[in-house]
């Protein structure tokens, strides 16, 4: 699949309701990198906490207050199949669009 955003995309990132609400399957989020603290990934949440996932021959099962997250572009994106659930204390904000290249809502 074609990644949706590409580097040097500017979004616009809704900070606010990741306080109010939990992250929603299909969301596209801005966390913190869990190399870098200074950096930020941006990846799509295929499940929340307290479901169970198929991965490959086994199970997964994400605990409550975590998100599996995974790039659209499966074959080159670092995302939870390597690092695991990842806590919603990392999720920055909520992806709505991008203004450049390209103005386009989420």
């Amino acid at each position: 699949m074609e990644p949706m955003i590409n580097h040097n995309t500017i979004m616009l990132v809704d900070k606010v309701t990741p306080h109010f609400r939990e992250i929603r399957k299909g969301e596209v989020v801005v966390l913190k990198s869990l190399h870098d603290s200074k950096e930020f990934i941006c990846k799509r949440v295929v499940n929340v906490g307290d479901e169970t996932l198929q991965l490959e021959n086994r199970e997964v099962f994400i605990p409550p207050g975590f998100v599996w997250a995974e790039g659209d572009n499966k074959d080159f994106s670092f995302d939870s199949r390597h690092y695991g659930p990842m806590s919603n204390y990392l999720v920055i904000g909520i992806v709505r669009g991008t203004i450049y290249p390209e103005f386009k809502l989420i």
